[in-house]
């Protein structure tokens, strides 16, 4: 709303100056001179963009009105064979089979095919020869089979039959859906992935939105060894995915699983800033292409955002004793122990003690007896 209203205010600001400024331009093309106000030479051409949009959008009336037929077609297909599938399921076979309305837009060969398929005889010649001489519907014919194969648990099978119907008609949202279903039922994540890409402007908008996220993170975690097939896959993602945690983390897994350190850190980095997750940063301390100086301020940085995150006063602990700084490792791992006095911290400062600071043991003994008790 506030742009239009820019936009209004813009354009009376630039009629009112034209109105106190008329101006004049000169149009010469060999011996003939065209001369008009400023003003009305800009109205001209406002109309000739208009009538040139009219005119190509009057050209693109058919094509749009042949979709529309098509689009409802489609519509109604996809329905009339929902509310029997709906029917089917109820084992109402007969009751389909009588009602005109159905058969107004499936022939009654079609029940009598889908009455066969469900019966166990797929191989129903002469039935198929009867709709196709009636009928010529013979993605249909393939779109019913599907259905008696997907309901003796021929899935197989049944998606063969389905891919068939995509050969003639490969925006048919029914065959569409039902592949879809069937490749999410199977968890067969590649196939699904492939099917939402390829046909994502036919398949239904509930149906990308409900298996478009499972699709593509099962299908990036089978491909957690391959670095080319997993990069193909993650360029293809919506930005959305790309911003989330879920993807995000799966994609740092892949980078350290494959070696690749120096994106995997610049990853850790840029999903820090975005989200925080304590898992990140104990991922980005094991990375061993970082010097621990870097590291150490790294984790700094960090620690100004999360300055009670004990997360980060573990991993400063264990960096500096890495590094060699004792002392400063000491007062770290005193930090994440006061910070949350917990076994798990109080042992850890045990260990150190132990090892660095013998002389404080019987002082930190006493806190973790309590605890443990």
């Amino acid at each position: 709303m506030l742009r239009y209203l820019i936009l209004l205010i813009t354009v009376i600001a630039i009629g009112a100056w034209l109105m106190l400024n008329p101006g004049l331009v000169e149009i010469h093309v060999a011996n003939v001179t065209f001369a008009t106000q400023l003003w009305t030479f800009l109205l001209l051409i406002l109309v000739a963009i208009i009538l040139c949009k009219l005119i190509w959008q009057i050209l693109k009336l058919p094509s749009r009105w042949r979709q529309h037929r098509h689009k409802r077609a489609d519509k109604q297909m996809y329905q009339n064979i929902t509310k029997q599938l709906d029917l089917l399921s109820q084992g109402q076979l007969n009751k389909i089979a009588g009602m005109k309305k159905y058969q107004t837009h499936i022939a009654n060969h079609v029940l009598v095919l889908l009455s066969k398929a469900l019966q166990g005889d797929l191989a129903a010649k002469a039935v198929s020869e009867s709709v196709l001489a009636h009928e010529n519907q013979e993605s249909l014919i393939h779109l019913v089979a599907g259905l008696g194969l997907a309901y003796q648990g021929e899935f197989e099978s049944a998606q063969e039959s389905f891919r068939l119907v995509l050969v003639t008609q490969p925006r048919q949202s029914l065959a569409l859906t039902l592949l879809a279903h069937s490749y999410y039922q199977n968890a067969q994540w590649a196939l699904l992935y492939d099917l939402l890409i390829q046909y994502r402007r036919y398949l239904p908008a509930t149906i990308v939105e409900a298996y478009e996220d499972d699709a593509a993170y099962e299908y990036l975690l089978s491909l957690m060894d391959d670095v080319s097939g997993f990069e193909t896959v993650w360029r293809k993602l919506p930005y959305n995915a790309k911003h989330s945690l879920h993807f995000m983390d799966l994609r740092i897994e892949h980078l350290l699983a494959v070696k690749e350190y120096k994106l995997a850190k610049t990853c850790i980095e840029k999903g820090l800033s975005e989200h925080w997750h304590d898992d990140w940063v104990s991922q980005y301390c094991t990375i061993p292409t970082i010097e621990p100086q870097k590291c150490i301020k790294q984790l700094l940085a960090w620690l100004k955002n999360e300055p009670r995150n004990i997360v980060i006063f573990n991993a400063l602990a264990k960096t500096h004793l890495e590094a060699g700084l004792t002392e400063r490792a000491g007062t770290y791992f005193e930090a994440a122990f006061s910070q949350h006095a917990s076994v798990k911290e109080g042992l850890a400062l045990l260990a150190f003690y132990q090892n660095h600071q013998p002389e404080k043991v019987s002082q930190l003994i006493p806190h973790i007896t309590r605890l443990i008790s």
